[in-house]
């Protein structure tokens, strides 16, 4: 047998076990081999993996919760109150309070998030500048660039991919840019409208 088998598989099996039991967080990999001949690479099945381990659990939940809506009538504004001032604090504080992760490393990824922010932000200023998007329409653009969903997507989607140990860092992530977006970005959308003594005195309360 050469150094690409075990004596038993061919390489490509070897290859597909490899990176099976290299992402089996969510034990999808192994039904990569159920597929046809076509779906069985390390490519294929990690793609697999993660669109059927990681991106389809979101979106069954996402699609349950726009049932609920239509089926209940759900009082929205309350949920939304609830969850903003509720259980999210709640759910920061407590992964902050209880992770293993070291002061340095979630400070080192505090600076990253500002830095990106402030980076992708310009990025996003000058598109619209170069092109040539009306004033008070350019800072919608930076913002839908510097800004990510983080929180209602990003921590699942991370818990899922990651595992619960990289929730803290995600918390801190969501954390900073709900305080850039609340204070940067209202202050950048208020002075589209060319006031910038009304966008300071917004961006404050």
């Amino acid at each position: 047998t050469g150094p690409e088998t075990d004596g038993l598989r061919p390489a490509w099996q070897v290859s597909v076990v490899r990176t099976a039991s290299s992402f089996s967080t969510t034990g999808l990999s192994a039904c990569i081999f159920a597929f046809p001949p076509l779906f069985r690479s390390s490519v294929l099945g990690l793609l697999f993996d993660i669109i059927y381990g990681v991106s389809l659990p979101i979106m069954v939940m996402i699609a349950l919760g726009w049932f609920a809506q239509r089926w209940l009538s759900l009082d929205l504004p309350t949920l939304g109150r609830l969850h903003l001032n509720i259980t999210l604090p709640c759910f920061i504080i407590f992964h902050l309070a209880t992770t293993e992760a070291s002061l340095s490393s979630l400070g080192n990824i505090a600076w990253f998030t500002i830095v990106q922010f402030f980076v992708l932000f310009g990025l996003g200023w000058m598109a619209g500048r170069w092109l040539k998007t009306e004033h008070r329409h350019i800072p919608v653009i930076a913002i839908a660039i510097a800004f990510p969903n983080t929180g209602n997507y990003g921590i699942p989607l991370i818990e899922l991919a990651f595992g619960p140990a990289y929730i803290a860092p995600q918390a801190v992530i969501m954390t900073l840019h709900s305080i850039l977006i609340m204070s940067v970005g209202v202050l950048a959308l208020t002075a589209g409208a060319g006031d910038w003594q009304a966008s300071m005195k917004a961006s404050i309360s």
